[in-house]
């Protein structure tokens, strides 16, 4: 989807997941739900993913998909409670990203939720800085 050392960029590819991802939203809703339980590369991975989709040109409707689906920004929000700061931080790469739809900064804007963001740690409140300035 997005290459490597190894292997091009295949632009084909990465719009067959984008696709993938907008027509089976459910397997993103569980993926993100159960991701604090896989293992920290595994995340990392899902975060570099996540992130690569929202930049797409079908990060629109991505970001839509995301906007109505109230578990998968609870699961992301809820993050920043977490004590594990490298989890919190691959959830607010997600989120940061996801943001700066506009669809998504309102969606965030309106939760009761918001306010998790400023009652975290302060690496947490780092992220959680950078990622309210940029909505």
């Amino acid at each position: 989807m997005i290459g490597d050392a190894e292997r091009e960029h295949d632009e084909d590819r990465g719009a067959r997941v984008a696709a993938a991802a907008i027509e089976q939203h459910e397997f993103v809703t569980s993926l993100i739900s159960c991701l604090s339980f896989l293992p920290l590369e595994t995340q990392k991975n899902v975060s570099h993913v996540f992130a690569n989709l929202a930049r797409r040109p079908e990060g629109c409707a991505f970001a839509a998909v995301v906007a109505q689906d109230a578990a998968i920004l609870s699961s992301l929000t809820a993050a920043y409670k977490d004590e594990r700061a490298d989890f919190a931080l691959l959830c607010g790469i997600m989120l940061r990203e996801f943001a700066r739809h506009e669809v998504i900064a309102r969606a965030l804007l309106r939760a009761p939720r918001f306010w998790h963001f400023f009652a975290v740690t302060y690496c947490s409140a780092q992220n959680s800085f950078l990622e309210s300035s940029e909505m």
